[in-house]
């Protein structure tokens, strides 16, 4: 039934025409409004100069014209039988075709829901842009209702083309078309001016071609199907295949034959390669003789990236019965095997023409893609190894008939690729490679998000695991949280399992969320005063060193502001370069091991930090002390000599108040730098008195053993105005690895020598003279644990070896002490062992 309005009453003085009704227009500045579930008919000719507002059924018998604007999610129905529709680059939701004839598109139009073709013929206008979204649906193409012209689908996935020629309906379809932003434009012409055939090629198509055109965007990858239509030259549909070429004419290569449905008379065709090329045909190909062979073989190299393999004697250059892996009887190819020979790229759907292979092993490559569909037809073929590739889909091959053993372990396989195989014995399966992209995602705290993850297969069941453990009552591909907190955000895995495919788990990559928030504080001096533009950052609390994962530069008021830190716990640290203050952490402290932590689980504010004034300069009238050194960092780069110079390490020294019972660690800070660019630092016009040094590397802290004390000044009438050490930062510890000092040295050694450094088999302790004490030494990991220890003896001119050959080659610490003074070491020294 046809709902019509008689337009000029119901729209009044909205709507001017002749009394005749050959045209009616909308007024510009005119608003009219169709409603849900409501039918509004024009037959005369409509032109739009105002607003039309469509959410329900526009019916339109003849031409229609937007000049002005056409909005809404309702549906536009042609039902003329020959009608001109003009909507000038509007979005249209739906259209609909009846009432048979032409609908003539002659300006632009973007379809976004549907499309429905009943009864009519979409002709398109060369200039104009006909284009549906890959999201829409279309639906009831026939030979009475399609699209002549070029059509354009915009969109990554599956693309359906209801197109033809003049006469001839000629559906093609884009299979999971990826890229980037990708329009693409296919229109079906006729006749084929035939090119040449390439690799295989026996007869292309004079019928009909098709052309494919990359409007605007990226495509990279997408198979193409296409219809046969009374293709007797091709014989039978094993023979079918599809050719392409970037020029009409010209070359055509063979795209394989991924799929085929029906016959050569009215069937389809799937190509196996990337339908990347400009012009698409139908055409026969070579099978089942010696010259088969040798295509499918030539095909393989040049997909399978054949240059690059380990082993490629002969191949292309000599009979294929000498071909490095190839076995071959009675002139045909029986065997093929090219394990572990660094294949990569992909497989050729040609290989189907190996008709008499028993056997093909191509495991331990990096072979991706798919397993083509057209391995189904090998039905001589009794192994099949595929294992240790990249491989991500499998056909069903259950109806191999001589098949005794399939070996995909350790691909990419889903359960849909295995359960149609699973009743083969000798399957292989297990060991399938993560599935889903891995994700790392930053979201604010207590937004929502959503985990959703495909799993191919019928009978799955699902579990989420977070940072290791099972999530409870999250069993389904997809896991929703609705509010991120510190608590639930973190690493998330999906592990799968199929009741049709037994003892395999399949697990997806990391999905990581993690909540940020964002900390707020104030920069001040002991005085209570804002200090203007200071920098600083947040270092983020782990194990071993700190990480920097915020910064900022505070402004002329002292305010500071770090967003997007992810929440954890964290020190805040601030500095500024006028040497007036000391770097320092919040909240008042210039040693990081003391400092207050920020549990950063929502926005803070308030996070201040209050700087510490740097000492006054020591001058030559405070004292003739000197304390210099370096400092070294190894993290596990595995090789024994490769260390670098730490750059800004903080390096304090305090002297001692005084010492008396219960107020031992009662110290002054008197001096604060930072070591050089070459990772050194001096100390001068030290007064006399007891010391103590820390280093400053958040995250690592100092061995307790290695926090040197220290007197500098006097001594028995010993000089010991000057010091030097060396430190060493590991992941574990910041350790002081060689110590020399005029006052505690002096007071044991005469002239100690360790050597050589490295060492091999043996490090040789000698010295002019032992003074006092009971004095070992001691080898140490870096960990602190004793490895050899030994006793030396208070003697001149003496002479000890340490045996180190059962030791690891690594570094260690060789440490001096007396055994009657616990807890105060003589000397450090750091030996390398290197062999």
């Amino acid at each position: 039934m046809r709902y019509i309005v008689i337009v000029f009453l119901f729209l009044g003085a909205m709507i001017r025409g002749n009394s005749s009704l050959a045209q009616f227009t909308t007024s510009p500045g005119t608003t009219i409004g169709i409603t849900v579930a409501t039918k509004v008919g024009v037959q005369a000719n409509a032109i739009n100069q105002g607003t039309i507002s469509n959410n329900g059924t526009l019916y339109l018998y003849n031409d229609w014209s937007n000049a002005g604007t056409y909005a809404g999610v309702g549906i536009v129905n042609l039902f003329g039988s020959d009608q001109a529709f003009a909507h000038n680059g509007q979005n249209l939701a739906s259209l609909f075709v009846n009432g048979g004839g032409s609908k003539q598109i002659s300006s632009n139009v973007l379809i976004t829901e549907g499309l429905v073709l009943t009864d009519g013929l979409i002709d398109v206008n060369p200039s104009a842009n006909f284009v549906v979204k890959s999201t829409a649906s279309i639906s009831g193409a026939s030979l009475s209702s399609y699209v002549r012209g070029k059509m354009q689908i915009s969109g990554q996935g599956n693309q359906y083309f209801p197109i033809g020629t003049g006469s001839t309906f000629t559906p093609v379809e884009l299979i999971k078309v990826k890229g980037n932003a990708p329009v693409v434009a296919m229109e079906a012409k006729e006749p084929h001016p035939v090119g040449q055939g390439g690799l295989g090629v026996v007869e292309i198509s004079q019928a009909r071609y098709w052309e494919r055109t990359v409007v605007s965007g990226e495509m990279t990858e997408g198979k193409i199907t296409l219809p046969t239509i009374n293709e007797s030259f091709i014989g039978t549909m094993n023979n079918a295949s599809i050719v392409a070429s970037d020029e009409l004419g010209g070359t055509y290569e063979s795209l394989g034959q991924q799929s085929t449905s029906g016959t050569v008379d009215n069937g389809t065709v799937t190509s196996f390669e990337d339908a990347l090329f400009n012009f698409y045909a139908l055409a026969s190909e070579i099978n089942n003789s010696r010259e088969a062979d040798s295509i499918a073989l030539v095909k393989l190299y040049a997909r399978a990236n054949g240059d690059d393999w380990i082993n490629k004697t002969d191949w292309l250059t000599a009979p294929i019965d000498t071909w490095h892996g190839v076995s071959v009887q009675g002139g045909r190819v029986v065997g093929i095997n090219l394990a572990d020979n660094n294949l990569t790229g992909r497989l050729t759907a040609d290989l189907r023409k190996l008709s008499l292979a028993a056997s093909l092993n191509l495991s331990n490559n990096q072979i991706g893609q798919g397993v083509p569909a057209s391995a189904a037809q090998l039905t001589n073929l009794q192994t099949l190894n595929l294992a240790s590739n990249r491989l991500e889909s499998l056909p069903n091959l259950s109806t191999l008939p001589n098949i005794q053993l399939i070996d995909v372990s350790g691909n990419l396989l889903q359960f849909d690729d295995l359960e149609p195989n699973i009743g083969l014995s000798n399957f292989n399966y297990a060991n399938q490679g993560k599935f889903g992209t891995a994700l790392d995602s930053l979201q604010p705290v207590h937004t929502s998000f959503v985990h959703d993850l495909s799993v191919g297969g019928s009978a799955n069941e699902y579990q989420w695991f977070r940072n290791g453990e099972s999530v409870a009552q999250a069993n389904s591909s997809t896991y929703a949280i609705d509010d991120l907190i510190y608590d639930n955000m973190g690493e998330y895995e999906l592990r799968a399992t199929s009741s049709l495919v037994p003892d395999l788990i399949l697990a997806s990559n990391t999905q990581k969320i993690r909540a940020t928030a964002s900390v707020q504080g104030r920069v001040t001096n002991a005085d209570g005063a804002n200090v203007a533009n200071a920098t600083g950052a947040a270092l983020g609390i782990r194990p071993g060193r700190y990480d920097t994962l915020g910064s900022y530069t505070g402004g002329a008021n002292g305010l500071f502001f770090i967003s997007q830190l992810v929440l954890g716990d964290y020190l805040l640290y601030a500095s500024q370069n006028n040497n007036v203050y000391i770097p320092t952490y919040h909240k008042r402290t210039i040693d990081w091991a003391f400092a207050d932590v920020v549990n950063l689980r929502e926005n803070i504010t308030g996070a201040d930090i209050t700087m510490e004034y740097l000492p006054r300069e020591l001058t030559p009238d405070d004292g003739d002390n000197v304390v210099l050194g370096f400092l070294d960092e190894d993290f596990g780069s595995g090789k024994v000599l490769d260390r670098k110079r730490v750059k800004g390490a903080g390096v304090s020294i305090s002297r001692s108040r005084f010492r008396a019972k219960g107020n031992e660690d009662d110290y002054e800070l008197v001096v604060y730098i930072q070591t050089d660019e070459n990772g050194e630092f001096e100390i001068s016009n030290l007064a006399d008195g007891d010391y103590r040094i820390n280093i400053q590397y958040p995250g690592i802290p100092i061995d307790p053993a290695s926090f040197i004390d220290f007197q500098l000044g006097g001594g028995a009438g010993l000089e010991q105005n000057r010091i030097s050490l060396e430190a060493l930062v590991t992941e574990e510890s910041l350790l002081i690895t060689k110590v020399k000092e005029t006052g505690i040295y002096l007071s044991y050694f005469k002239d100690l020598e360790v050597y050589p450094n490295p060492a091999d088999k043996f490090v040789t302790i000698k010295y002019e003279q032992l003074v006092k004490g009971n004095v070992v030494a001691e080898l140490m990991d870096l960990n602190g644990n004793s490895l050899k220890t030994t006793a030396l003896k208070n003697e001149k001119n003496y002479m000890q070896l340490l045996d180190v050959a059962d030791v690891n080659n690594g570094v260690y610490v060789l440490r001096f002490h007396d055994q009657l003074v616990p807890g105060r070491p003589i000397i450090t020294y750091r030996i390398i062992i290197s062999r």
